[in-house]
Parts: C-alpha cells; structure tokens; sequence
C-alpha cells in the first residue's frame, strides 16, 4: 500500500497544480503576450484599403473551437460581403474555408508561478494564428491554402504587468489574436493570393473563378 502511495503521489501533485491553475486563475498575477509584428506603411494602406466582394462559408471542424476561430478571425478582418458557418447560408457561399492545421499555444503548468502565486515568472514560447484554406463550394479540392502565423513570448506572473508599457505586448484579458496588427497581418495573408493589384482594382483567383475586385479609398 505504500509502495502505491509513492507511486501515485506525483500524480496527485500534479493534478492540484492543474486544479489550482484551472479554479484560481490569478494565482499566477498576470499574462502577458507577443503581439504580431507591425506594419509598414505600404503593408498598412494595403490591409485597410481592400475588400472582397465575395461570402466565405466556415466548415465546422472535428474540434469546434478551430473552426469558431476561424470564423471569427475572418470575420474581423471585414475583408469580404459575409463569413458565417456554412450551414447558415441559404445559398451556396462564393467560398468555403476549411481549417487545415491546428495552431494552440504551448500547454505548460506554471508550477512556480503558481506556487508562489505569481512571484516567480514562467516564460514560455508560443505560436498563434490562422490555417485554412478557400476553395468553390462545388470543388473542393481546389482549395487555396492560405496561413499566418508568428511566435512570441507569453509570461505568466506579476512582473507581465510591466508589459503594459509595451508597444509590442498586450496584457491579459486582451487578446493578440483581437488585437488591430493580427487583424491586418491576416488580410494580407489573404490578399497575398490577389494577382495584378494595382491602385484601383485587382484580380482574386481561387481554383477556376477569377473576380474583379475594387480597392475601395
């Protein structure tokens, strides 16, 4: 019976760590995260300046969660007409976006920060962002693989809070996933894929549909 005792204690460690972290989730002080990196001029004027006269419907994904992302992502850029699950649409959207890979962060227990309820800073390194692709709702092995994503520093503890002062860090609750610069790298992942943009007008083409689109000032 002792021998057991050894063998599970580990485990029941382990376990009120991750029942510490999951009913108390400030007992580590803050969290701090990397923002994506900032836009040139030029990559600015091209984000904000476009839009896509077409509707993307999002297939649900096996994990709800990526898909909800997804939708959601695409739906703040305001770079197309519409984006909903595809179910929702009443007609065939322009476009179906499928989630491709899975991007989450870095799981970790935070046991000294925790521990010493946020003294002692964890630090860890995670990559966030988008995978999905485009394709016609009546092809869907012409799909446009489209992804962006970049790594960053996430620090759990007090010592985040200074990172309020950084420009190039936000600060739990808020988001970098929510934040403008995130918005805006994934427009321009999109618009990677638009041929011939010139300062009025462009030419999308996803599988064998090529639109027109208009740069609106």
């Amino acid at each position: 019976m002792k021998k057991l005792a050894k063998l599970f204690q580990p485990l029941l460690a382990s376990f009120l760590l991750v029942l510490l972290a999951v009913t108390t989730g400030g007992c580590v002080g803050w969290a701090s995260s990397a923002l994506p990196p900032r836009l040139t001029k030029a990559e600015k004027a091209r984000a904000q300046q476009a839009h896509l006269p077409l509707t993307v419907g999002v297939e649900r994904y096996a994990a709800p969660a990526y898909s909800e992302s997804l939708r959601d992502a695409l739906q703040r850029t305001k770079l197309f007409d519409r984006v909903d699950y595809l179910e929702r649409f009443s007609s065939p959207p322009s476009f179906v976006a499928r989630v491709e890979r899975r991007i989450y962060g870095t799981p970790t227990i935070p046991a000294a920060s925790l521990l010493t309820f946020g003294t002692i800073p964890t630090f860890v390194q995670e990559t966030a962002g988008e995978s999905f692709s485009l394709s016609p709702p009546d092809r869907p092995e012409q799909r446009v693989l489209i992804e962006y994503t970049y790594r960053g520093r996430t620090t759990l503890g007090w010592i985040a809070l200074l990172d309020i002062f950084h420009p190039n860090r936000t600060v739990f609750p808020f988001d970098p996933e929510y934040s403008r610069r995130f918005r805006d790298r994934l427009r321009l992942s999109i618009l990677q894929k638009v041929r011939g943009l010139t300062e009025t007008n462009c030419t999308l083409q996803v599988g064998s549909k090529i639109f027109e689109v208009k740069i609106e000032p």
